[in-house]
């Protein structure tokens, strides 16, 4: 049935002359082997006719199929169906069995259309889902690659922290604010189903959502964001994050140290649909002499470098902004 199914579907994509030519020699095959069997089959005019109509309609369409119900009852009627040399031209004994074969095989066609149609929608459907799977597939190849290397670099930075004498704790803190980053970046393209980029307002939104919470339990710092809603792709949405919490993290941590509340917001907006530029503020005690020499900081310019970005820094009164603009994926794959 599935083989039929499939050369009904190049039969069908046949120009109509040869749909309505096939279906007449079916026709005018079957006649040809019910009067060869004519005495065997003396009182079933029709019985050749119905396999016939059903195979037009499944190998062309319903067109044909009701074509070929009607040239079927023709010839019956005209060839097998008594009185054949009486000289009447019709008689009202032959209507039931007539109307019968005609509404039998014109329902039979309608329904076999169906079924073809239902077969189309699937088969549509089909190749959908499998055109899905491989997106899929090779985003979750690419993501996987790329995430592994994030993690390798990862494992990198907190090996030099550790090995630079920071504090336990504080490393600790880093490691899970990074992973977090790339945990939402998976879970993300994994919601997605399929699609290879990120919303930059949704991304960023969510990630200030979970700096806040893990910010909250050391003292209440604001955390506001505010994105254009441009896409990014998975290894730029993936840096940005780190660089966002670093940023972030390093405000909650030195920006404040003179009380117990603050403020830190996070603009990111895409200029031109070909750079970006991410604006991180507080408006704490500013930046101390020391602070460029620190281990956030050193993450901070690998992570500008990484986008292909320029920093700047402007230490104000009161607070610190840090400003990083950097060309969008396509841009970047270009020139870099």
């Amino acid at each position: 049935m599935e083989r039929l199914l499939a050369l009904s579907r190049r039969s069908r994509a046949l120009p109509w002359s040869m749909r309505y030519l096939g279906a007449t020699l079916l026709v005018l095959a079957a006649l040809i082997m019910r009067m060869a069997l004519n005495d065997a089959l003396a009182n079933y005019p029709f019985i050749l006719f119905y396999p016939v109509v059903i195979l037009a309609a499944l190998l062309f369409d319903r067109g044909t199929g009701i074509y070929a119900t009607l040239l079927s009852g023709l010839l019956a009627l005209y060839f097998f169906l008594p009185p054949r040399d009486s000289g009447v031209i019709f008689d009202g004994a032959i209507l039931v069995p007539l109307a019968l074969f005609l509404v039998t095989c014109g329902i039979a066609a309608l329904i076999i259309e169906m079924l073809h149609s239902v077969n189309e929608r699937y088969a549509a459907a089909l190749a959908r889902a499998e055109k899905a799977e491989r997106v899929r597939e090779t985003l979750m190849r690419e993501m996987s690659h790329r995430i592994k290397n994030k993690l390798q670099f990862l494992a990198a930075t907190f090996n030099a922290h550790a090995r630079s004498g920071g504090d336990v704790k504080e490393i600790m803190h880093a490691a899970v604010s990074r992973i977090g980053v790339i945990a939402r970046v998976h879970n993300t393209l994994f919601d997605q189903a399929g699609d290879s980029t990120i919303n930059a307002r949704d991304f960023l939104s969510g990630l200030c959502g979970d700096l806040q919470v893990s910010l909250l339990g050391e003292r209440p710092i604001m955390i506001w964001a505010e994105a254009d809603p441009f896409e990014l792709d998975l290894d730029r949405a993936t840096t940005l994050g780190i660089l966002v919490s670093e940023l972030v993290t390093n405000a909650a941590k030195h920006a404040f140290a003179d009380r117990e509340v603050g403020n830190v917001s996070v603009r990111l907006r895409s200029i031109d649909d070909s750079i970006c530029e991410l604006v991180v503020q507080d408006d704490g005690i500013g930046i101390r002499e020391d602070a460029a020499q620190g281990f956030g900081s050193k993450v901070i310019r690998i992570m500008v470098e990484q986008l292909h970005g320029k920093l700047k820094v402007a230490n104000g009164r009161p607070g610190a902004t840090f400003n990083v603009t950097f060309p969008l994926a396509a841009r970047s794959a270009r020139t870099s």
